[in-house]
């Protein structure tokens, strides 16, 4: 049995979602536990055994995030699925950090995947992997401010966990039709996600993008090499050779004279 709350400071919301998850019977809402604001939420916390938090984003007072972020220090922390109607938030910042989001009206495809995924975390006593992502999306996140804040390190869902990797032990990064590979000196992960999105977040004094599939980690740059025809590469440290296009040329000619 899965325990679960909901936070939402419109009453329909938490109608409607408990309401949906009525369609999971080894999911029990902890008594009437439904919240309208953070205050309550916290209250339900202290007093009972919880395992997942459906949570709103915007709500009056005390934002999701902030309230995410003390349940984020807790020893065993419930697993927290966001929920919004507002598309503001940066929908790529839950991607890259395999944490859940749900949009209002919420699709029931969209909430089974969630539960599923929440399901898996649980049982295999993965909320430390759990724990360290939701740092992540809580230090990148930009509601509150226009700022840019890079990301550090990104977090790859499989099943029923969540690895992380700091993004400056990434050697360089190439897309792969939907998807992002990371290249890192023993491995290769894949995230779905866009290069756009991921160059957003990336710090241009960490990272040069060299080509519209190819995305280097400066400090790894060892050389740049002509090879015909208007044609170039970067050499890594590890010997490993990029290419470059036409269009980066200048600023990765830069970026090498600069080293």
């Amino acid at each position: 049995m899965v325990n679960y709350l909901i936070v939402d400071d419109e009453a329909h919301g938490r109608v409607n979602l408990r309401y949906s998850m009525s369609a999971y019977p080894h999911w029990q809402l902890v008594d009437n536990g439904t919240c309208a604001d953070a205050e309550s939420a916290r209250i339900q916390l202290a007093e009972k055994t919880i395992d997942v938090i459906f949570l709103d984003i915007h709500m009056p007072n005390e934002t999701g995030l902030s309230l995410a972020a003390s349940i984020c220090q807790r020893k065993d922390p419930p697993i927290v699925i966001f929920v919004s109607a507002h598309h503001a938030f940066a929908l790529d910042a839950f991607e890259v950090h395999a944490l859940d989001y749900l949009l209002k009206p919420i699709d029931e495809s969209r909430l089974q995947v969630a539960v599923k995924r929440a399901e898996l975390l649980l049982n295999q006593r993965k909320r430390a992997s759990y724990q360290q992502a939701m740092h992540a999306l809580l230090e990148s996140a930009t509601l509150s401010s226009n700022a840019p804040r890079y990301w550090h390190q990104i977090s790859i869902r499989s099943i029923g966990r969540i690895d992380t990797y700091p993004l400056d032990k990434i050697l360089w990064i190439s897309s792969a039709g939907n998807y992002i590979e990371y290249h890192l000196s023993t491995q290769t992960v894949l995230q779905r996600l866009t290069m756009q999105q991921l160059e957003n977040h990336l710090n241009p004094e960490k990272f040069l993008r060299c080509h519209r599939r190819n995305i280097v980690n400066i400090k790894e740059i060892s050389g740049l090499h002509i090879i015909g025809d208007g044609r170039y590469q970067l050499q890594l440290k590890n010997d490993m050779l990029v290419d470059v296009s036409q269009r980066y040329i200048d600023v990765v000619r830069q970026v090498c004279g600069a080293n």
